[in-house]
């Protein structure tokens, strides 16, 4: 009898606790299609007014340029500075890496199991295409793909005008701290304006 009574009590505990899990899953995959409709709201109004702005007003990112692989149909917003909350919500340029289009290296991160999960699908020659904020537009192909360690310093070697989107490797793996990352390396086309 008492292990029916205990049962009865722990049902409704059980219940809560299921709803509970389930509102938090939902409440986050709600807080990602917020983030990425804000973002990209931004992204437009960056475009339309030459001069960044934020998503929300609390947010210490903000869009820099959208993302392009026609082949994958892959689009996405990057933004400023490749922390944790940039990452967050899209891949992250690299805070003094060079702009697209510019000399030097242009750093873009992303985290292997949402935004760049992609980039295991990425073959040599593809192109890739940085929309600038304002409005132009630079095409990279890819020339080489590279695993080093993740201490190693990224791209001391390269140089003229690089691209590189780096992510955790290997790919699939739920390692937290991976020991490796993947650099996806192109080399820019002529810039077009739109």
């Amino acid at each position: 009898m008492l292990s029916v009574i205990s049962a009865t009590r722990l049902f409704p505990v059980l219940i809560l606790v299921g709803v509970l899990l389930t509102l938090n899953g939902g409440y986050i995959h709600a807080k990602a299609l917020l983030g990425q409709y804000l973002i990209k709201q931004a992204w437009r109004e960056t475009l339309a007014t030459g001069s960044p702005n934020r998503p929300w007003f609390w947010m210490d990112t903000w869009p820099v340029n959208r993302l392009l692989v026609k082949r994958l149909g892959v689009e996405q917003i990057v933004l400023a500075g490749d922390g944790g909350q940039s990452l967050a919500f899209g891949p992250g340029h690299r805070t003094g890496s060079a702009l697209p289009g510019e000399p030097g290296v242009t750093l873009i991160s992303g985290h292997r199991d949402t935004h760049f999960g992609f980039v295991e699908q990425l073959r040599l020659g593809d192109r890739l295409t940085l929309e600038r904020p304002d409005g132009s537009r630079v095409n990279y192909r890819f020339r080489a793909f590279r695993v080093v360690n993740a201490d190693a310093e990224i791209a001391p070697d390269e140089s003229g005008q690089t691209l590189i989107l780096a992510t955790c490797w290997p790919f699939g793996s739920d390692a937290l701290e991976p020991a490796y990352r993947y650099l996806a390396i192109a080399e820019p086309e002529p810039v077009l304006r739109s």
